[in-house]
C-alpha cells in the first residue's frame, strides 16, 4: 500500500525526470493487476482486458482501484517487443 510519504517520494522522482518541462508531469505507470470502472458502469473490470495483446489500444475516462480509488484518464497500449502493456 502506498503512503503519503511514498506519493511524495514519487513525485520527486517524476518532478525530476521532467524538470525541463513547464507542468508537472501527469503520467503515472500502473501494473495490469488490479481493476477499473467506466464511467456510468456498476461493473469493475480487470485491468488485464484494457490491452489485452500486442498491437491492441484502448483509453477513457475512469475510476481505478477499488480501494484507493482515483478518477484518471486511463491510456493502454500493448507494443511488438514488450512482456506486457503499459497502463
Amino acid at each position: 500500500m502506498l503512503r503519503n510519504k511514498h506519493l511524495k517520494d514519487w513525485s520527486k522522482i517524476v518532478s525530476s525526470h521532467f524538470s525541463h518541462l513547464s507542468l508537472p508531469h501527469p503520467f503515472l505507470r500502473i501494473n495490469h493487476q488490479g481493476h477499473y470502472q467506466l464511467r456510468c458502469d456498476p461493473e469493475w473490470r480487470c485491468l488485464d482486458t484494457v490491452a489485452p495483446k500486442t498491437g491492441t489500444q484502448w483509453s477513457g475516462y475512469v475510476t481505478c482501484f477499488k480501494n484507493h480509488s482515483l478518477e484518471c484518464t486511463l491510456l493502454a497500449r500493448w507494443d511488438e517487443g514488450y512482456k506486457e502493456p503499459w497502463l
